[in-house]
């Protein structure tokens, strides 16, 4: 099973999928069976001595477990957490109290930023366009708000 798996994957360019459907379609019979997980796993996992994630068509350019961390803004740690927050505040039950947070658009470096602020239980949104992500363009925004605060009458607004 493993020199056909092989042969198939190398020779005839056929990813592990279509290797295991035509096992099944044309009924081949092997001492073992496995799935296209399992031949997956195997595969990541090197069993295969002539088959890595480089011989597969979509797999090959693929690095496994690489994951984007996300940046704490350690220059402000004098904040509240959001998991620390009073059990009042939890429950929703009374207007005043907003959680805020900054939205970046999809393109990187080129992506709009916005700065939302949400009241909890009305779900009332604050949305600012600031020029960037940095601590000041936050500060400024708020200092923006806190002046204009008269024009929002309850409404949902967004700034420019």
């Amino acid at each position: 099973m493993a020199k056909h798996i092989e042969d198939k994957i190398i020779k005839e360019k056929y990813s592990p999928d279509a290797v295991i459907g035509e096992i099944k379609v044309k009924e081949m019979v092997f001492k073992s069976c496995i799935c296209t997980k399992t031949l997956y796993n195997y595969i990541d996992k090197g069993v295969f001595a002539n088959i890595s994630n480089k011989d597969l068509p979509v797999k090959k350019n693929k690095k496994k477990g690489m994951y984007r961390k996300t940046k704490i803004a350690h220059k402000n740690l004098r904040g509240t957490s959001i998991e620390e927050i009073p059990q009042e505040v939890e429950k929703r039950e009374e207007y005043g109290h907003w959680e805020m947070d900054c939205v970046i658009g999809k393109r990187a470096g080129k992506g709009a930023v916005f700065l939302v602020l949400s009241e909890r239980l009305t779900r009332q949104e604050i949305i600012v366009k600031i020029p960037n992500k940095t601590q000041q363009a936050v500060c400024n925004a708020l200092d923006i708000l806190e002046i204009n605060e008269d024009n929002f009458e309850g409404n949902s607004k967004l700034l420019q």
